[in-house]
């Protein structure tokens, strides 16, 4: 199925209606016909909703002024997430690096002279200057009788000052050498110790900005994206081959929606569970509009009057199949917003960094991180612009899920003539190692509710037909 031209299959039942009116605004039609559905107990949801209006209408400029609005309000907001996005992952490559030499200071507390010797250079290259400066540890020891400092200020490892005293006096050495590494010793243990509660100070602050710009820019997020999609709505667009019913000098406009009703409920007592029947509504408006003051604002709007073609088709659909079809639409809308993150997914698409970036948000909240076989799959930035489906329903915590089992039967199903063989049957059951009773039970449940989801369709678009023929005068209630 393509993304842009999504399918529910073949209809099973397809009326249509055009109804005309020059007199009064026809949007009401439309929401006769979205009231007489929502009392047929479905539920309703728009996936199309799309207009072209000819330059020369007043209809035209109204809306490319409100387009502009939208549009400068979120670049205000874009300009704003893209900046803090640069500002967060600076934030964690310093957190990066922090936690890098916070590790060195670790591993000297547990006695390792590796990290001690690491942080000891560390200590003359950034406060002594290294061996440029001829008074640091490197320095002196290209003067006469200063050879072995080096040697001995990276041997010894006191971790207080009053424990530098006690380690340099026992060393065999003349008192000069002895008195310049007391110095230099007791500066780099207070170095050492002033450093580690500066990054560790700065670390915790660091995380919690971190989080702070996270929040922050999920917080912009949120704000843009009613811009986004209204700038989406205001954008100009039809079917392909329907632009001739405009002319450009003239006051005329064109419009196309779609809508998706679906239920679950055959009656009271029962549900379905596999197949239920939808009906799908697709509405083609030719008007001419005509701009009026409508309200106690005194806002000026456009009435429109002219036709309209109803087109009603009736399916018996599965829930994967309903659900793929509406991703398909409401994709489309959300297409800009997964854009701002390319620069995000690239960097979190290496596990280890996603898993070190979750880390640090969760440390600021206060949370603790589990593995992965022990804890759900943690919500990461992605889930901002990824599309929420509704998710299936099941009438039990224990219940087993056929569902995989109906999709793969309902397949064979629809190639076969006769409906699905035994052969068939047993194959796909043995894929999803079911055992024969509940294979044949939930074939048998899927086969029932597909006849009455196919039959309750059928009428429903009937039923739909008829209401609005009697509401209209198009026929008589006799």
């Amino acid at each position: 199925m393509s993304k842009n031209n999504p399918t529910l299959g073949e209809s099973l039942q397809k009326n249509e209606i055009h109804y005309e009116n020059f007199q009064e605004g026809i949007e009401k039609f439309y929401f006769t016909v979205v009231d007489i559905i929502e009392d047929m107990g479905y539920k309703i949801n728009k996936t199309e909703d799309q207009f072209l209006t000819s330059p020369g209408s007043a209809q035209w400029q109204v809306f490319e002024q409100r387009k502009a609005v939208q549009q400068e309000k979120a670049s205000q907001y874009l300009a704003n997430i893209g900046r803090m996005t640069k500002d967060m992952m600076v934030l964690y490559r310093e957190l990066k690096i922090q936690d890098e030499r916070l590790g060195f200071y670790k591993e000297a507390e547990k006695g390792s002279s590796a990290a001690e010797v690491s942080l000891k250079s560390l200590w003359i290259d950034l406060v002594e200057g290294g061996s440029k400066n001829t008074t640091s540890v490197l320095g002196l020891a290209q003067q006469v009788g200063f050879v072995t400092l080096p040697d001995l200020f990276f041997k010894l490892n006191p971790t207080t000052v009053e424990a530098v005293d006690k380690q340099v006096n026992k060393v065999e050495t003349n008192t000069q050498v002895k008195n310049v590494l007391k110095r230099k010793l007791t500066q780099y243990v207070r170095w050492k110790d002033r450093t580690y509660k500066e990054l560790t100070t700065r670390r915790h602050f660091n995380i919690k900005y971190l989080a702070q710009h996270f929040d922050v820019i999920k917080m912009y997020l949120e704000w843009v994206k009613p811009y986004l999609k209204n700038v989406k709505n205001l954008t100009q667009q039809s079917k392909k081959g329907k632009s001739y019913q405009l002319l450009q000098t003239s006051e005329s406009s064109i419009s196309d929606i779609e809508i998706i009703a679906k239920t679950k409920e055959i009656d009271a007592v029962t549900e379905y569970k596999y197949v239920f029947p939808i009906i799908r509504l697709k509405f083609h408006h030719r008007t001419r509009p005509v701009m009026a003051y409508q309200g106690q604002e005194y806002s000026k709007g456009a009435i429109q009057l002219g036709r309209i073609e109803c087109e009603m088709e009736g399916f018996a659909v599965t829930e994967a199949e309903y659900n793929k079809y509406i991703e398909a639409k409401e994709g489309e809308v959300l297409e800009i917003l997964a854009k701002l993150d390319e620069s995000m997914r690239a960097f979190l698409s290496d596990s280890n960094s996603k898993a070190d970036f979750e880390a640090y948000l969760a440390e600021a909240r206060d949370e603790k991180i589990e593995s992965d076989t022990t804890s759900k799959k943690k919500s990461s930035i992605f889930d901002m612009f990824k599309l929420k489906l509704p998710k299936k329903s099941k009438t039990g915590k224990n219940e087993i899920d056929y569902s995989e089992f109906i999709e793969d039967y309902r397949k064979a199903d629809s190639k076969a003539k006769k409906g699905v063989s035994k052969s068939a049957l047993s194959k796909i059951r043995k894929k999803h190692r079911l055992s024969g009773s509940n294979a044949e039970k939930e074939s048998k449940q899927y086969e029932l509710e597909k006849d009455l989801a196919e039959e309750k369709a059928k009428k429903s678009v009937d039923n739909l037909i008829t209401v609005l023929k009697i509401k209209y005068g198009m026929i008589r209630n006799e």
